[in-house]
């Protein structure tokens, strides 16, 4: 089955039904597809359907199934652009994408059964996947976003010996994996998006570090499956920070496998996003937000509450430290940052730059302080593997 077709026109629509109902959208046309096109990255039709993969569309009076995509390459979504400009006239585009979005692509099925997919992880990979070129801009850009790697990049240096081993579960676009590599250290990265590990390849090629490199393309979910290619005890260590653990909907498997890949006296730095953040409940209480004080209580937190681009899973420093219990015991914690606002606050970080280095001084001090190191919109935590897996001792 394919969509009709028919000369493009201003004031020429769809419907999708998101969770607040039907919701009129322009469209463009191209061989068996429809394209969409979201006003800014915050539209809520569009997590809507890329959630779940599924979009339900009303098109001429008619009501249709389809299944929904994030489209992520780069030149494909210039054209469809600019399709859309020439579609409905540049006035009218410039009014309703001043920023353009994510590009959805819509394929029809024959029903509702036929559309639904499992999805979540698809999604998860396309999301990084089409913000990989810009990643390093979203980080380098927010001072907060630099401290959190500036922290972890501290605490790993101060955790594994100089041409250790490793393993990064979730690289990114390598903001860690490189400095590591510069250390000396052998790294075998993960990542859910194929774009990301490209950059990571380019950026060490181009150091001249790539013979000290391995990327694999998986999940943190999927870490047994390392298994088939590395035997136990390989890797000196381990680290995974500000993502990829986050973006799981459980980690009770991970641990035992981790303690497998790990060698004796291995040590784990994990950076998490906490479930408690101090200066995150301050800012929001005070201007008058309660409700988004407390968002971070709930599991999952959808895209669009959790700051990110995707659906994540928050955890205080205990419920983290005993799902590894059994397996590492934790040697330090740091709050990340702990009296400084999250990186999301941009308000509130553009008023603290004049006096950053001082508050960030200050941050520190009180970071690996209680109750403060379980209070910061991150923790980091570095974990030693015990010889044996045992039961944590009290």
């Amino acid at each position: 089955m394919s969509f009709r077709s028919a000369t493009p026109k201003t004031g020429d629509f769809l419907e999708v039904r998101s969770s607040g109902g039907w919701v009129p959208l322009s469209y463009v046309e191209r061989s068996e597809s429809l394209y969409l096109l979201a006003s800014g990255n915050n539209a809520r039709w569009c997590s809507h359907i890329l959630r779940s993969g599924t979009a339900e569309m009303r098109k001429g009076g008619s009501i249709s199934w389809c299944r929904a995509f994030l489209e992520t390459d780069r030149s494909l979504r210039d054209s469809i652009i600019e399709e859309f400009r020439s579609k409905y006239g540049t006035v009218d585009f410039n009014h309703w994408f001043e920023k353009p979005g994510r590009l959805i692509r819509l394929q029809l099925a024959q029903n509702a059964s036929m559309a639904r997919q499992d999805n979540y992880f698809s999604w998860l990979e396309s999301e990084f996947d089409s913000v990989s070129v810009e990643y390093d801009r979203h980080i380098t850009g927010n001072s907060i976003n630099m401290l959190l790697r500036e922290r972890s990049l501290w605490l790993m240096g101060q955790t594994f010996h100089r041409g250790s081993s490793l393993l990064e579960i979730g690289c990114g676009s390598g903001m860690e994996t490189i400095p590591m590599l510069r250390e000396g250290h052998d790294i075998v990265a993960l990542d859910i998006s194929s774009s990301m590990l490209d950059i990571v390849r380019n950026k060490a090629k181009q150091e001249g570090l790539s013979s000290s490199l391995t990327t694999v393309k998986m999940r943190a979910g999927e870490l047994h499956r390392l298994l088939e290619t590395y035997s136990p005890g390989t890797f000196d260590g381990c680290y995974s920070t500000y993502g990829a653990l986050n973006c799981e909907p459980t980690l009770k498997p991970i641990p035992e496998t981790l303690h497998s890949l790990i060698g004796r006296d291995g040590k784990f730095v994990a950076g998490i996003f906490n479930k408690f953040c101090l200066a995150e409940c301050l800012g929001y209480a005070l201007s008058f937000r309660p409700g988004r004080a407390l968002r971070r209580l709930r599991n999952p937190i959808k895209e669009g509450n959790s700051r990110f681009c995707v659906d994540v899973y928050s955890y205080t420093l205990a419920t983290f430290s005993d799902l590894f219990a059994c397996y590492f015991s934790p040697a330090r914690v740091l709050g990340v940052p702990v009296l400084m606002p999250p990186s999301d606050l941009d308000s509130y970080v553009s008023k603290i730059s004049g006096r950053f280095k001082l508050l960030n001084s200050l941050d520190l001090w009180f970071a690996g302080k209680w109750p403060f190191y379980g209070l910061g919109d991150h923790f980091l935590i570095s974990m030693s593997r015990r010889n044996a897996a045992e039961p944590a001792i009290a």
